[in-house]
């Protein structure tokens, strides 16, 4: 062999390392530029998640009108109220310092028509005002497990109570103008 062609194996061994060098370093070069790409990414899924406070949250409509009210009030309950495109409150959840949950419906003057809760002994029940504000009937389910629908006249007295026992039993009363029973059936 002559020197010559020596010359020429080592300068062709020499590009090849040369060559896997260079494949090695393009392979690292792109593991790197991805891991750099994967930790902005996940840099800007976490900016996403970020908690907003407030002690309360407005949404305006497009003229400006309050449509949502979301507050905690200084004295613990928290609601959420809903307003018609006049400004009236229409429905407020909410959550009372006792921790007793409710929904309440308003009609178009801003009057208490509905009110559905839950309270601390286990009482659920749905009430039905009229327009004057006067509780009508009230649909309800006692801690016991007795449910029943009362109903009233203007004044709000009671005049019919219609339920079904714990254990089982129906039950009537009706109360005459007076507000004494005249019909108690068990």
């Amino acid at each position: 062999m002559t020197s010559q062609m020596m010359a020429f194996q080592s300068l062709e061994k020499r590009l090849q390392r040369v060559e896997r060098e260079n494949r090695r370093l393009k392979r690292t070069a792109v593991v790197l530029v991805l891991g750099i790409a994967a930790l902005v990414l996940m840099g800007q899924a976490r900016a996403q998640r970020r908690t907003v406070e407030a002690e309360a949250f407005v949404v305006r409509d497009r003229g400006g009108q309050v449509r949502a009210l979301l507050r905690a009030f200084d004295n613990g309950a928290v609601g959420l109220s809903f307003y018609d495109p006049g400004g009236a409150p229409r429905a407020w959840l909410r959550v009372l310092t006792d921790g007793t949950p409710g929904l309440v419906l308003s009609d178009q003057a801003g009057q208490t028509r509905t009110l559905l809760n839950v309270q601390g002994d286990g009482l659920a029940g749905l009430l039905l005002y009229d327009q004057n504000g006067n509780a009508r009937a009230w649909l309800n389910v006692l801690a016991d497990g007795t449910g029943g629908l009362a109903l009233f006249d203007e004044t709000r007295e009671s005049r019919a109570w219609l339920r079904v026992l714990a254990d089982g039993s129906p039950g009537l009363t009706l109360w005459d103008a007076y507000g004494s029973p005249f019909r108690n059936l068990p």
